[in-house]
């Protein structure tokens, strides 16, 4: 296992090497059928995942994250580009990151919060209840986000960075002290 000033290193070169990726809208759902209610900050808790949202139970889908790209991708895709990212009822948006096969078992820091990706978000048919055409567009390549289990409690907040760690054996590489 690294230690910290190794594992900031590495996170400082490859920092350097691409764009930040950024937290840029934080929502969740206080009951279920409800609309989504976006927030400037949250508390994230292995418990109950984002605070007060309705599907934060422990578990492997605590958290969802959608990539901004990819969302955009899908929309434009059905020519609606200005769908709100709300429609697909993730917790969390990042811009900068695209999700892939690879990322299962990976990690992500946000704030104090650490995330485990677990699996790949499914669409579902609500989707296409609400824009014809979206589910499908969604339906590739990990374009529904990611879903995510809560490895450490914290606080998050819109434009924090988010930095991804790329798991060795299935274990966490950040310090949680």
């Amino acid at each position: 296992m690294l230690n910290l000033a190794q594992n900031q290193t590495q996170l400082a070169i490859h920092s350097m090497q691409t764009p930040p990726i950024k937290l840029i809208s934080i929502a969740k759902r206080i009951h279920k059928n409800q609309p989504m209610i976006e927030l400037n900050q949250a508390l994230i808790s292995r418990y109950s995942g984002l605070e007060n949202d309705t599907r934060g139970k422990f578990g492997p889908r605590q958290i969802t994250l959608l990539s901004q790209e990819s969302w955009q991708q899908a929309c434009d895709a059905i020519h609606q580009p200005n769908i709100s990212w709300l429609t697909r009822r993730a917790n969390l948006l990042v811009s900068g990151k695209q999700f892939s096969s690879s990322d299962i078992g990976n990690y992500v820091r946000i704030g104090k919060a650490v995330l485990e990706i677990t699996q790949e978000c499914e669409p579902c048919i609500q989707l296409d209840f609400q824009f014809k055409g979206l589910q499908n567009a969604l339906n590739t390549s990990y374009a529904a986000g990611v879903c995510c289990k809560v490895i450490n409690s914290g606080k998050i907040e819109i434009n924090d960075r988010v930095f991804f760690e790329v798991s060795q054996h299935q274990e966490c590489l950040f310090d949680f002290k």
